[in-house]
């Protein structure tokens, strides 16, 4: 949350060891602002379909903000 209490994104944090999302390019302290094309910023996030996106095996763009700079990666394969 932002100084004003607006969501800024989903915070990647380590809370569990065994799961390491580095090998989706994802790092400790990034903020994802969208994710498969849904906004993790304001109204409230589809889960569901974010989930069968990120699994679906299709690359998958996420807009993200690490350290302080925004930028988008792609997980998942080519079809």
């Amino acid at each position: 949350f932002d100084r004003n209490m607006r969501r800024n994104g989903l915070a990647i944090s380590t809370r569990n060891a065994s799961v390491d999302l580095s090998d989706y390019g994802l790092q400790t302290g990034d903020i994802i602002t969208r994710f498969a094309g849904q906004s993790t910023v304001s109204g409230v996030p589809d889960i569901v379909a974010i989930r069968q996106a990120a699994t679906s095996g299709r690359p998958v763009a996420i807009d993200l903000i690490r350290d302080g700079q925004p930028m988008t990666i792609t997980i998942g394969s080519p079809s």
